[in-house]
């Protein structure tokens, strides 16, 4: 595959930079790294990652084992980064308000449905946003963050809550993923058997009752949009 592509560059002038072109090897039933040693373009070697060393994949660092801690720091990263640069700002809070629903919250959302998080790293995501708000609206850290958290009908100013949009991402994506008559959506459908199973239900249904029975403004997200969402599973 190598030769050819080589063939067709040399063909077309096209020039390689090999400092850029990564490439690993992983044995997944062993579990243990390979050698890429063999692997070249016109007699040059490419760089050589390791299995662990996570890299962009459609703007999500991942590693070749599929660990994605690389992605979940970067985002605690990035949102405080991003974050920090309101504090003392000089506009009105709400135009702030809207910025980090807009810029900070979307840097979370992007990998949302994939990235694995638990409960520990969406709390700190949670922690990163109401400092992001306290900011905005021009309030100490220290300021009670209920305030922010607790939901409108509670005075409260009803903020995302992180486990609401992984629940938002993850139904938005499932909805892609079996929308075509495919291998993709057959994949789908055993993986969404197996959690219906393994949370002690017979059917997508009864899951979904099971769940319909989390109370309103748990996770800040209407039971229509997700519990009751049809995922066209056939």
């Amino acid at each position: 595959l190598f030769d050819r592509v080589h063939e067709f560059c040399s063909w077309a002038g096209v020039h390689i930079n090999l400092a850029k072109s990564e490439v690993t090897g992983y044995d997944y039933g062993g579990c243990r790294a390979l050698s890429t040693n063999s692997l070249t373009i016109g007699g040059g070697h490419l760089k050589h990652i390791l299995p662990s060393t996570p890299f962009k994949y459609l703007g999500i660092r991942i590693t070749v084992t599929l660990d994605l801690q690389a992605e979940r720091a970067y985002v605690l990263q990035e949102t405080k980064r991003v974050a920090a640069l309101l504090k003392g700002h000089e506009y009105h809070p709400s135009q702030i308000d809207w910025l980090v629903r807009a810029a900070i919250i979307s840097i979370f959302r992007y990998s949302a449905a994939l990235a694995d998080w638990d409960d520990d790293g969406l709390e700190s995501v949670n922690k990163l946003w109401a400092c992001a708000y306290k900011y905005a609206w021009k309030v100490s850290r220290s300021f009670a963050s209920i305030l922010f958290e607790a939901p409108s009908q509670h005075c409260g100013m009803g903020i995302m809550d992180s486990k609401a949009v992984v629940a938002e991402e993850v139904v938005s994506l499932l909805r892609q993923c079996t929308s075509q008559d495919d291998d993709l959506h057959d994949i789908i459908k055993a993986d969404m058997c197996r959690v219906v199973l393994h949370i002690g239900s017979s059917s997508l249904g009864e899951a979904q009752k099971a769940l319909a029975s989390i109370p309103d403004g748990m996770y800040h997200l209407p039971r229509s949009s997700l519990w009751s969402a049809d995922l066209c599973l056939r």
